[in-house]
């Protein structure tokens, strides 16, 4: 091929058009769904490698097939993640009942015409989520107001805003279309973050924008940057952690130390005025559930076994991915939980995947762009709604293999990276410069 008609060019409109039919069309014939999402997947990463290679992507081509994955996740019911009717509910219960979801349950309101949206998991659970987006969910329910089809697609447009915006500061700091292709064609992007409406494209906006203003030494803002994601969903605390640690190896302990102040102070207000230790006690029952991906559902351990051993996972990749680039500072701890935990689902991955764009062609991206591929891979099989002999294989075998898989990422990232050997054993010309005072 000649021209702009490239390898990362034809892969893009391939990526493009299976990522859309698996929204639009996946819901008529399980087959059909599976191929779409597989080629999806395929062709992501045909796109990626080839691009690195030659570089032929440009940013109109980029944006239209942005804009049209965008568009089909947006105007399409929600295929898996069922999470949007608990953050219709927890709103309604701030809204319309006039009552805390930290101290009241959703199954405390039977006539509400949302709850029936809602999936049986979550009706007796206060809200896990933080303070900000529990006000966010508060005022979008009257936008909504009972209508389900309304308030699905205002949490959809929100994420597919949050996206955007991601994106847009990825091409303001890279003005690489390689890069935004990267995060933005991901297929967990439109199959799972923007379709199911995700609160983690708000935290994923949060995280970059925090390591932009790092950049920029604006670490009173990045810290409240920080602090407001912490206060989404307590995860985001992570990613003020390792830019926290950042900033003090690079720029000094006081400095750090108003990064810290920043974020601790919007953080400890929000939860106070959420009712202190009240706001925290939903998370108890989300940190027992383990994700059927895990590796740990397949041992004989406790979850808080499991959690010891994930903030021990946490603070090694703090301390080994703080020394170089905040963006990887940024999303170093995110990326480390995700691996990690016992309850992770694809949505997760927009906490770290806009962060990591800056960076896109480094150690610690591979690894994110292939857990968020293996495990929309595995929960479109886990999720399928055939039985018989072929899908009990595909799904068991799926069940045995995306944990190890999950293993291998985990030990990939944590291994320490190669050092570089030089090219050449000649010694280079010194070059002397003039000294400046």
């Amino acid at each position: 091929m000649t021209g702009r008609w490239r390898g990362a060019t034809v892969a893009l409109a391939i990526c493009t058009v299976a990522t859309a039919t698996a929204l639009i069309a996946g819901s008529t014939s399980a087959i059909l769904l599976l191929i779409a999402v597989a080629v999806a997947l395929g062709s992501y990463w045909w796109m990626v490698t080839a691009e690195a290679r030659r570089p032929s992507l440009t940013l109109r081509s980029v944006v239209v097939a942005i804009a049209i994955v965008l568009g089909a996740a947006v105007t399409t019911v929600p295929r898996q993640s069922g999470d949007i009717w608990s953050y219709a509910m927890y709103g309604r219960i701030v809204a319309v009942h006039h009552a805390s979801p930290y101290r009241h349950v959703p199954d405390e309101y039977p006539n509400d015409p949302i709850l029936r949206f809602v999936s049986p998991t979550w009706l007796h659970t206060g809200s896990v989520y933080g303070p900000a987006f529990v006000v966010f969910a508060a005022a979008v329910a009257p936008l909504g107001g009972d209508s389900g089809a309304r308030t699905r697609v205002l949490y959809q447009a929100t994420a597919a805003l949050a996206v955007a915006g991601a994106l847009l500061l990825v091409w303001r700091r890279t003005r690489s279309p390689g890069a935004i292709a990267w995060v933005g064609l991901h297929p967990v992007i439109g199959l799972e973050i923007v379709n199911g409406g995700r609160n983690d494209a708000l935290i994923g906006l949060g995280v970059l924008g925090a390591i932009l203003l790092v950049e920029r030494g604006k670490l009173r803002t990045s810290g409240v940057v920080t602090g407001v994601a912490a206060t989404i969903k307590a995860t985001g605390a992570l990613a003020g952690a390792g830019l926290a640690i950042w900033t003090w190896r690079r720029r000094g302990f006081r400095r750090a130390a108003i990064f810290a102040a920043a974020g601790s102070v919007v953080v400890a207000g929000a939860y106070l005025a959420a009712g202190g230790t009240a706001a925290l006690g939903p998370l108890e029952h989300a940190g027992t559930q383990f994700s059927r991906a895990s590796f740990w559902s397949h041992l004989p351990i406790s979850s808080t076994v499991a959690m010891i051993a994930t903030a021990a996972v946490v603070a090694v990749g703090l301390w080994r991915y703080t020394k170089d680039d905040p963006a990887l500072a940024g999303v170093a701890g995110p990326a480390a939980f995700l691996l990690a935990a016992p309850y992770v689902l694809p949505g997760y991955l927009g906490w770290v995947l806009p962060g990591a764009a800056l960076q896109h062609r480094r150690k610690m991206a591979h690894i994110i762009a292939l857990q968020a591929t293996l495990l929309v891979g595995a929960y479109e099989v886990f999720h399928l709604r055939s039985s018989g002999f072929v899908a009990d294989v595909l799904t068991g075998s799926t069940g045995a293999l995306a944990p190890l898989l999950g293993v291998a990422l985990l030990v990939a990232y944590l291994a320490p990276a190669r050092r570089r050997v030089p090219e050449s054993r000649e010694p280079s010309p010194v070059v002397r410069t003039p000294a400046r005072y």
